[in-house]
């Protein structure tokens, strides 16, 4: 009967510490699958990062014609080049238009009224 009371005393208490280990291993687990979304989150945060400094922004100044009407057909005056994915704001008489182009894809979108400042 002793032996028996032994032998039970000593289950009890490998199943209380196996109990133990897998409470700290379901513990490890939640922080590592949390560690795991915030890594996710910064690849996303970092990739639409870098994919702004990848794309340009041209920045064009246009004539007004002798009415004060912006002239389209007309060339640029001027035209700026930004290393980035902006949206600039113009100082100046004259209209300004900005497109950007990605260099990926070697396409430039199509030129929208900058505002003005």
């Amino acid at each position: 009967m002793k032996t028996f009371l032994i032998f039970l005393a000593g289950c009890l208490i490998t199943g209380l510490l196996l109990g133990i280990h897998i409470s700290n291993l379901n513990q490890k687990l939640a922080i590592s699958q949390s560690q795991i979304l915030q890594i996710s989150q910064l690849t996303q945060k970092l990739s639409s990062c870098e994919a702004r400094f990848k794309r340009t922004t041209v920045l064009y100044e246009q004539p007004r014609n002798i009415f004060g009407q912006t002239n389209t057909s007309a060339p640029p005056l001027r035209e700026w080049v930004i290393p980035a994915d902006v949206q600039p704001q113009y100082v100046g008489a004259n209209a300004a238009f900005f497109s950007h182009y990605d260099s990926n894809t070697q396409v430039e979108t199509v030129k929208f009224p900058a505002q003005k400042q």
